[in-house]
């Protein structure tokens, strides 16, 4: 049975009811268009990705060189290999950019590579691999025994951060060469990068 209080009760009640029917389909509806406007978005950057891969530009990756291995370098967790011959001569820590095949050093600036005895360089182990950066020693590690090798940069006529105690022959010609020691001499054996 209908009381009065239940009728004016439901008569005061029923326009909210249908306010909120209808916020709620506003609701379902905002929703509906922000998962479409998130989906064409998506589609717009994937088309945009593929368009520059098929230009030839990549999205470069920005990251520090965790591991160097035969298959090619490990930067920020991803497996890259790098095309050329330099990228073999990097140490983990070195902070790269790789733009498809193409990867340069950004930090340190300027460095060299040496493998070799370690008391050319007043290193206490039999063989080392050190890395020469901005003036100093950069990092050190052990090495196997071997040939005794230099990768190093020549720009202006002059090689640029090797060890002071290396006596080098001028370089052929500018960029990134592997020196090789033979009879205690530095020879340009080949050029890495330009």
């Amino acid at each position: 049975m209908w009381t009065r209080r239940k009728v004016i009760a439901l008569f005061l009640l029923f326009p909210w009811a249908w306010a909120g029917e209808d916020e709620g389909e506003r609701e379902k509806g905002k929703k509906e268009k922000d998962k479409k406007d998130k989906k064409e978005k998506e589609e717009k950057k994937g088309k945009k990705g593929k368009e520059t891969q098929k230009e030839g530009r990549f999205p470069i990756l920005y990251g520090q060189v965790e591991g160097v291995a035969e298959e090619g370098l490990w930067v920020a967790g991803r497996r890259v290999r790098p095309g050329g011959g330099l990228w073999r001569y990097f140490a983990p820590g070195m902070v790269v950019a790789v733009e498809g095949e193409r990867v340069q050093v950004l930090e340190p600036q300027t460095w060299s590579y040496f493998q070799g005895p370690g008391a050319w360089l007043g290193k206490p182990e039999a063989w080392a691999r050190v890395w020469w950066a901005e003036g100093r020693l950069w990092k050190s590690m052990k090495g196997a025994p071997g040939e005794a090798l230099l990768v190093a940069r020549s720009a202006g006529g002059r090689w640029l951060d090797v060890p002071p105690s290396f006596r080098l022959p001028p370089a052929p010609r500018e960029g990134w060469w592997l020196l090789r020691s033979e009879e205690g001499e530095w020879r340009p054996w080949r050029l890495l990068a330009e």
